[in-house]
């Protein structure tokens, strides 16, 4: 969010290893983080640990998960280590010993609140997108979410312009009206999500969902539904959306489409093939359908806009973490609907990846690849014709994988139509995976939302150097 707060990302090739090769952007940038590492790691701060934290937000969106993952978990374990997590901090020792203004101690105070909401928000997003749980539980930590400099707040937003490019290339950019940036207030509600986010994820994609009774599960589902409802109800009116008015700037549309994607992972375990059917109460099955169709529509709508008005090119992961779930939530309703009632959305989201990997979220190999094997499985080899852009995107999706015959990733030839399709196996991981598990905490691991990249046996170096 702050690369996209503070302009977008820039697309100069002078920042490229390689001219080029896009996904060469910030190589240099990278190897002198390296350098410099050894010697942050034993002397935290405040600037080492946010340095260390946007590092591994950055090369999670680029593919590189391992090393973003093993980064920003050293960036939680700093702001632990430096008691951000807790209301009282280390400056009250500054006032007694003198030296140090009141003023000087509110600022550190608030350096502490943003680090820790900020290191949150992040380990909150890439537990949903990595498969991995939260090091930084919300239980246990104690820090007010009232940041005091609102300063931010009002400050004009409009989207950086690279004059080094022609002027066709920003046409769109060019033409966005400045808007204010509400960067504090979109913040805390990014918060809010992750905190929901949180307990989405600890109690229905972890090995504990095993141990909950139906009715347990079922009344937690319930109070999680209130917190959304409560959220979306309790938006400051400046950060509800209405296109017919403006596009808001892009960090303010990301909250709305993480948004329906929590509802989509609410839900999800508990539709007809989830590992958590059996705990559905009657009748309820449909309503959690429905649902869950209507969030992918509607994330469908705001992507649509975000990408007229802006391109994709410099969106961050979460949106398109929102283009993959919609995607798979409406290949699977496709299988009960009319041949043609899906097919804009789903040629609009096939463009949007075909983008967005094109952009600066180029690690979406293994996104792409689930999404072919649910398209061969469902029968679906050919994009819908009348929109010329599907082709060309269809093309590219194939491109970004090239499947080995004996690949796991490669699509099941012997299901060609949608019959015998079982979506809760998705997500292509051996069945000998975990097998210190039972079949339903396998499920949990074979979700195809939850966890786009979690570690595969075999993907491991052993090897030091």
């Amino acid at each position: 969010m702050d690369s996209l707060a503070n302009g977008g990302r820039c697309d100069r090739e002078c920042l490229r290893t390689s001219p080029a090769d896009t996904q060469s952007a910030g190589d240099r940038f990278y190897s002198r983080f390296r350098t410099l590492l050894a010697d942050a790691i034993v002397n935290p701060s405040i600037p080492s640990a946010a340095a260390i934290l946007l590092t591994g937000a950055a090369l999670v969106s680029q593919g590189r998960q391992s090393a973003g993952w093993t980064l920003c978990g050293t960036a939680y374990r700093m702001v632990i280590d430096m008691g951000c997590h807790l209301s009282t901090d280390t400056s009250h020792s500054h006032l007694r010993t003198g030296g140090v203004s009141e003023i000087e101690v509110d600022i550190e105070r608030e350096w502490r609140r943003r680090l820790y909401w900020g290191a949150l928000v992040t380990d909150a997003t890439q537990s949903m997108y990595l498969g991995r749980q939260v090091t930084l539980r919300p239980s246990q930590g104690r820090v007010s979410q009232m940041l005091l400099d609102h300063y931010e707040e009002l400050e004009e937003w409009s989207p950086l312009i690279d004059e080094a490019q022609s002027p066709g290339s920003n046409a769109l950019l060019l033409a966005y009206r400045p808007r204010p940036a509400y960067a504090v207030s979109t913040f805390n509600a990014l918060v809010k999500l992750a905190m929901i986010s949180t307990r989405i994820t600890q109690t229905f994609y972890s090995i504990d969902c095993v141990k909950s009774s139906p009715d347990t599960l079922w009344q937690t589902k319930a109070d999680i539904e209130g917190d959304l409802s409560d959220w979306l109800s309790e938006l400051p009116t400046h950060l509800r959306l209405d296109f017919d008015k403006h596009v808001p700037p892009p960090h303010q549309i990301t909250p709305h489409t993480t948004y329906h994607v929590l509802n989509i992972l609410l839900r999800r375990p508990f539709l007809e093939g989830g590992y958590l059917q059996d705990s559905t109460i009657a009748d309820a099955g449909p309503s959690n359908d429905q649902s869950c169709t209507d969030s992918a529509l509607a994330i469908w709508k705001l992507v649509s806009a975000y990408r007229d008005t802006f391109t994709l090119r410099r969106s961050p992961f979460l949106l398109s973490y929102a283009v993959y779930s919609a995607v798979v939530v409406i290949l699977r309703q496709s299988k009960n609907a009319p041949p043609d009632h899906f097919q804009d959305a789903i040629g609009f989201f096939l463009t949007a990846l075909s983008e967005l990997q094109r952009g600066c979220n180029f690690g979406l190999r293994r996104p792409v690849a689930i999404i072919r094997d649910m398209m061969a499985e469902l029968g679906s080899t050919q994009p819908p014709q009348y929109q010329p852009e599907n082709q060309s995107a269809f093309s590219s999706i194939l491109e970004m994988c090239s499947f080995d015959p004996n690949s796991q990733y490669a699509p099941n030839n012997a299901a060609s139509g949608m019959e015998g399709c079982t979506f809760a196996q998705f997500e292509p991981l051996p069945h000998d995976f975990f097998n210190v598990l039972d079949d339903q905490e396998q499920n949990i691991v074979n979700d195809p939302l939850y966890g786009l990249f979690a570690q595969e046996p075999g993907g491991y170096n052993f090897q030091a150097g």
